[in-house]
């Protein structure tokens, strides 16, 4: 929680510093969009060992306000990835599982080269978890019985990506990273997306 608190006060203190170059250059208006992106999620962390590419979509709200660089996105994603052979925290070795972590976020972003039709931006922020671990414990040679295992945190979460402008439309492909803990452990949670907004 401490590290989260830092980082949202750096963001703060950083935003009159990089408002005013963009005040001097003229009144620019306010931008909006919303859309959605889906891609691969990895599971990396204490889990990467076990973790199989999984799947990962967005849904996003953005809102940039005029003679401002920096935006404000709000997003809801959800990722799934498959287990197997994981290691449960009382330590006796399980099946094949899954994990699935989702949840709302609130971000800053930067669009770098926002006239061009090719523009890079990053992105950062904070954001509401909640993941779910289910796995298979076999019982002999009998059905097996799941455990679930649920928990919620704050994450930090962090990214670049391209925008393509294609005219009312924008295509964007971006990259994304968010600190999480599955049950004690720690786990970095990366998703590659394609995405569309108007």
């Amino acid at each position: 929680m401490n590290q989260c608190l830092r980082f949202a006060a750096i963001v703060a203190m950083a935003l009159p510093c990089l408002s005013n170059p963009i005040l001097a250059q003229g009144r620019t208006p306010d931008r909006r969009s919303s859309g959605g992106a889906a891609g691969a999620a990895f599971l990396l962390g204490d889990f990467e060992d076990n973790a199989r590419t999984g799947f990962s979509a967005l849904g996003f709200l953005r809102y940039t306000p005029r003679n401002w660089p920096l935006g404000l996105q709000g997003d809801v994603f959800y990722s799934r990835v498959s287990l197997e052979n994981t290691t449960l925290p009382d330590g006796e070795l399980s099946a094949d599982g899954s994990a699935t972590v989702w949840g709302p976020g609130l971000s800053l972003f930067h669009d770098v080269l926002p006239e061009q039709r090719i523009a890079p931006y990053v992105l950062a922020g904070l954001g509401v978890y909640l993941s779910q671990i289910k796995v298979g414990i076999p019982l002999g040679g009998g059905p097996r019985i799941t455990e679930q295992l649920e928990e919620t945190g704050v994450a930090l979460t962090a990214g670049f990506g391209l925008r393509i402008n294609a005219g009312r439309a924008l295509g964007a492909l971006e990259a994304r990273y968010r600190r999480i803990r599955l049950e004690g452990a720690n786990a970095d949670l990366v998703s590659l997306t394609l995405g569309l907004a108007f």
